[in-house]
């Protein structure tokens, strides 16, 4: 009875061992882990811009409401166009906790992005 060549055996772990290797390179994961990094990350900004411009644009339109109502308030009546139940609508608008949670969210938001501007 013979035994069989250690050697042979060996080689062939060996020569398995190194295409396993060339076929799990980390070089391939890391570059798709960036790929993917990357598209998250651009994801993640325009979420943001996006979100700034609406935020922008609801603050806008509560200062409008806000100037219309001032001008009402300082205006002699001659000229006002507004009827009194809709002053009592814009009154009930800008006294409502939507808006001044949302001039709270605008606040942080403007708050911290122009921090982050200067860093």
């Amino acid at each position: 009875m013979t035994l069989p060549d250690p050697t042979s055996r060996l080689e062939a772990i060996g020569s398995a061992a190194r295409q396993e290797e060339q076929s799990l390179s980390p070089s391939d994961n890391i570059s798709a882990l960036k790929e993917s990094d990357d598209l998250f990350a651009g994801l993640l900004r325009k979420l943001y811009w996006s979100a700034g411009w609406v935020l922008y644009f609801l603050i806008f339109i509560f200062c409008s409401i806000f100037l219309v109502r001032t001008l009402h308030w300082l205006l002699p009546d001659q000229y006002c166009w507004l009827t009194p139940a809709k002053l009592t609508s814009i009154d009930t608008l800008l006294s409502s906790g939507g808006f001044i949670a949302l001039g709270g969210i605008g606040k942080d938001f403007l708050v911290n992005s122009l921090t982050a501007r200067r860093r």
